[in-house]
C-alpha cells in the first residue's frame, strides 16, 4: 500500500506562505520497498553521503534491507524516539 495526502499548510506557515501544503506519503513496508525502487538511479544519494542515509550501505542493500525486514537499528531509533518523546510536554485529562 502506498498511498500520497496534501492537507492545506497549517494556520501558523499559511500567515506567511499563503499557498503551502503539507504532503504525507502512508506506506506499509512493501509499498516504500516499491516506491524506494522506482526513484531513479540519478536521485539516490551516493558515495560519502550514502554513509549518513543508507547506513554505509547502498541504496539497493538497504531497500532490500526494508524488503527482509532488517530489525537491527530498531533498539537504537526506540531510544532516540524516548528521548524526543521526553522533550515534549504531556498533559493528562
Amino acid at each position: 500500500m502506498f498511498e500520497k495526502r496534501v492537507l492545506e499548510g497549517t494556520d501558523d506557515v499559511l500567515r506567511s506562505q499563503r499557498n503551502a501544503t503539507e504532503n504525507f506519503i502512508v506506506c506499509d513496508l512493501p509499498g516504500f520497498a516499491a516506491f524506494a525502487h522506482q526513484v531513479p538511479s540519478e536521485m539516490r544519494v551516493a558515495g560519502k553521503e550514502a554513509n549518513q542515509w543508507y547506513g554505509g550501505m547502498t541504496y539497493d542493500q538497504s531497500v532490500a534491507d526494508v524488503r527482509r525486514g532488517d530489525t537491527a537499528g530498531v533498539a537504537a531509533s526506540d531510544r532516540l524516539l524516548g528521548e524526543m518523546e521526553s522533550l515534549m510536554p504531556v498533559s493528562q485529562s
